[in-house]
């Protein structure tokens, strides 16, 4: 689905809010910076983003080889959170370029999505009480300096890229609630029912709703990807053991209240 928007003539922007006036510095165009950045701006905030390479994507750049994800893919998404209004700066060190002070003096909030660095860098400012220097609300990604967020490698060294994206969803939350008032409290945790590992006899129920058919790969490889006909195939496959109505479902609702 991706692939197919992304050489549409006009691939998916999502709408933005109106302008909120109050503006956000990101700094790290990693997964989590991105991520961070792309929210914010469909919030309706000013975003610039700085990094101390020529290119955003962090590690997702020079790290994952082609084969896994072919550079001109990743450059046409970092493209689309562009024309979403996201400013960027890249050749900017922080420690050297850009500073916590100066950020604080010129932005409403401060995201740190740097990876792992040397948190002497931050500067004479009470981060340095923790060990590492840094004291991160795991549940909001909010650190113990007003206005400053944290994520991605910077607080779990072992992040996987898809955990530090959504790093970059909770971090805009908060950052959006500390922008407009309310109460931090990052991701609203909504009632949810799970569905344990299917057990012998069960798995034919679910076959009423899929096609029995062995699992399709990608004739091109990852590179390739899926062709239309194999992503159907694939997609019939679905046991559909989810919930239909996520959004509308009334035992989530009347679970949340009471």
């Amino acid at each position: 689905v991706g692939d197919k928007d992304l050489e549409s003539d006009s691939p998916y922007i999502p709408e933005r809010q109106p302008d909120s006036g109050k503006s956000v510095a990101i700094v790290g165009a990693g997964p989590a910076g991105l991520s961070a950045g792309y929210y914010l701006r469909q919030m309706g905030h000013a975003v610039t983003i700085f990094d101390r390479n020529e290119k955003a994507g962090g590690n997702l750049q020079s790290e994952i080889p082609d084969e896994k994800l072919p550079k001109d893919i990743l450059a046409k998404e970092i493209d689309l959170i562009k024309k979403e209004g996201v400013e960027f700066q890249f050749n900017k060190e922080f420690g050297r370029d850009i500073s916590l002070d100066k950020l604080k003096s010129k932005f409403d909030a401060i995201v740190l999505a740097t990876g792992a660095i040397d948190t002497g860098l931050f500067g004479n400012t009470e981060l340095v009480n923790s060990p590492k220097g840094l004291k991160v609300n795991r549940q909001t990604m909010a650190t113990n300096m007003e206005g400053v967020f944290a994520g991605g490698s910077l607080v779990s060294q072992s992040q996987m890229a898809v955990r530090s994206v959504g790093h970059g969803k909770t971090i805009a939350l908060s950052v959006d609630q500390y922008l407009t008032g309310t109460e931090i409290v990052g991701r609203s945790q909504r009632f949810n029912s799970l569905l344990g590992r299917i057990q012998q006899g069960e798995e034919k129920e679910f076959l009423k709703e899929a096609q029995d058919v062995p699992q399709t790969e990608a004739t091109g490889g990852l590179e390739e990807g899926f062709s239309v006909n194999e992503s159907v195939q694939e997609a019939n496959r679905c046991f559909h053991c989810d919930c239909r109505k996520q959004d509308s479902c009334k035992l989530r609702d009347y679970s949340d209240e009471y």
